[in-house]
């Protein structure tokens, strides 16, 4: 699974478009159920 996050913001007070600021992030996400040895690892 790959997550993206885009976010924008911009300044409320003075509308001013040159005050922007924006972030983005990609992850990477392996999911499963079944990993022989995982309950090995998970001794906490």
């Amino acid at each position: 699974m790959i997550v993206s996050v885009q976010l924008e913001k911009q300044d409320q007070k003075s509308k001013d478009k040159g005050s922007k600021s924006s972030f983005e992030m990609d992850s990477d996400l392996w999911l499963t159920k079944d990993i022989r040895g995982v309950e090995e690892q998970n001794v906490c």
